[in-house]
């Protein structure tokens, strides 16, 4: 992508800005009666003693663990909000800067979004795993421009891309099935972006430095992919027995083919973007 590239990334950013208040509808009805997603789709469906339990406190389970991925999902863009504001101001090139604000601007929609739904919809306080926390709160608080890049438009957007993927057609709340197609517009901006910068930065630090990189974000999407912490946290408030509920977990993840294709396939275009890494003399 070239500069006239990234430029064309901005304006599109300022076209398709929209608006939480105005641009969705939530006039929602009652929702707290009905699973909030399908109910295959709910992380501890299979699991014995929550199947034998009666619909409506499978039904409340299921709204306490939707505000646990939503929760995940806010802390996620919140970080992405700071980290994007970070680069803003540490960039010297006048159309990464140009686009940067407007993914500042879109990342903060988002976290308006994920707030509102959280508190009005799902009526739950934000928490964060306290792995996906130690992450973001590294990368904030790091000098590196490049840690703070690798975090916010790869590890963040390679697991947010995969888990809407997943959690759009799922969603039985429209006004998080409108939000996601909208977000899911602004992230694919980001991605774009990202690309690009990444590979170019990923280029200059030659192949030891990089390989280095590449194993840092693969043992952090890893570990974020496979945290079951907040889960477990939930099962054992229910009354659930720990041992049965991760194996149950466990099996889930291992056969959850799609959100592990999904986030490899995002990591592999964020990091390799066009099958192959620019040529030196281009980075």
């Amino acid at each position: 992508m070239k500069a006239t590239g990234i430029i064309a990334l901005y304006g599109a950013g300022k076209r398709k800005a929209w608006n939480v208040e105005t641009d969705l509808d939530w006039s929602v009805r009652e929702l707290q009666q009905d699973f909030p997603v399908s109910p295959g789709d709910i992380p501890f469906a299979g699991f014995e003693p929550y199947d034998c339990l009666p619909r409506s406190q499978r039904v409340r389970i299921a709204w306490r663990l939707h505000g646990a991925e939503i929760s995940d999902i806010l802390c996620g863009e919140s970080a992405a909000l700071t980290l994007c504001a970070q680069m803003l101001a540490r960039s010297r090139d006048l159309d990464h800067r140009l686009f940067l604000s407007t993914q500042v601007a879109d990342e903060a929609r988002h976290v308006e979004f994920f707030s509102r739904y959280l508190q009005t919809v799902i009526r739950q306080a934000p928490t964060a795993s306290p792995c996906l926390a130690k992450l973001l709160n590294d990368a904030v608080r790091s000098p590196s421009v490049l840690h703070k890049r690798v975090v916010c438009q790869v590890i963040i957007e390679s697991l947010a891309m995969a888990r809407f993927r997943l959690l759009r057609p799922a969603a039985r709340v429209p006004v998080l099935a409108q939000a996601l197609t909208l977000i899911a517009a602004d992230e694919a901006r980001h991605v774009r972006f990202g690309e690009y910068c990444l590979g170019r930065e990923l280029v200059r630090l030659g192949p030891i430095r990089r390989a280095r990189q590449l194993d840092f974000i693969h043992r952090a999407v890893s570990a974020l992919a496979s945290d079951v912490a907040s889960l477990l946290q939930i099962g054992r408030e229910q009354g659930f027995e720990s041992r049965g509920l991760l194996q149950h977990l466990r099996r889930r993840r291992v056969m959850a083919i799609s959100f592990r294709q999904a986030v490899q396939q995002q990591l592999t275009r964020c990091l390799m973007p066009g099958g192959q890494w620019p040529a030196a003399g281009e980075a």
